[in-house]
């Protein structure tokens, strides 16, 4: 191998072990000068990978329609300030390193209508306010540590705000660690996923079209709920 490409290689190498913090990539840098007039920031995949945590300056970033932050090395909580960005169509920060819990502030994403935020290590409960995206059409929560102890009476396994929303499609809530019953108002959804939770339990809603199911979900200690619908 010649010197060159072999100084390139080692290059490549040290560029993905110590990555890129966000605020110093040029793309985040011209966005932000930018203000209301960035429509998109793609950073899928980046090269070098993104390490840093996500600035809480995005929420300057008003005009945003587009977030791709998704497979980097993202690390830190998500930043409340997100929810400013009232224009943002598609979220997508999905396959990150991602901790901490949901926003409440990102129900002001009242234009969104995809948000993925699967394969991080987020916590908690799901934000009721996540209701407030009218425009929704698919969520994506797996692959996370999302959820609370079914300790609440009458707590239901996803919000039930999420089923009033008009054009929601689809779900992935799968592989959490999420308690309580399904929720009715969810029931119609066309693609649901349950699968692989900790106590998903309670009565089946009778218009979730299962083939062959019925009555009492149990109470599971491993959770793995699948049929029609619900799970895959």
């Amino acid at each position: 191998m010649v010197p060159e490409l072999i100084f390139l290689t080692v290059a490549f190498i040290m560029s993905e072990i110590h990555g890129q913090p966000l605020k110093s990539h040029p793309s985040w840098t011209s966005c932000l000068a930018s203000g209301r007039l960035c429509g998109s920031l793609d950073l899928s995949d980046a090269v070098p990978k993104i390490t840093s945590s996500i600035p809480t300056e995005i929420g300057l970033m008003g005009g945003l329609t587009l977030l791709a932050l998704d497979d980097n090395l993202l690390t830190g909580t998500i930043p409340t300030e997100l929810g400013l960005a009232t224009l943002l169509d598609t979220l997508q920060i999905q396959r990150n390193h991602l901790n901490g819990s949901l926003p409440t502030e990102l129900g002001g994403l009242s234009n969104v209508t995809s948000v993925d935020v699967s394969e991080n290590m987020l916590t908690g409960a799901i934000p009721t306010e996540l209701g407030r995206m009218l425009r929704l059409r698919s969520l994506y929560l797996h692959d996370n540590q999302l959820g609370i102890p079914y300790t609440l009476e009458n707590q239901t396994v996803l919000p039930t705000e999420l089923g009033l929303i008009p054009p929601l499609f689809t779900i992935f809530a799968h592989d959490n660690v999420l308690a309580g019953s399904i929720p009715l108002e969810i029931s119609n959804l066309p693609v649901l996923t349950l699968c692989n939770n900790i106590e998903v339990c309670g009565p089946v809603p009778n218009n979730m079209g299962l083939t062959g199911f019925g009555g009492e979900v149990p109470y599971c200690s491993e959770g793995a709920l699948a049929g029609t619908n619900i799970g895959n």
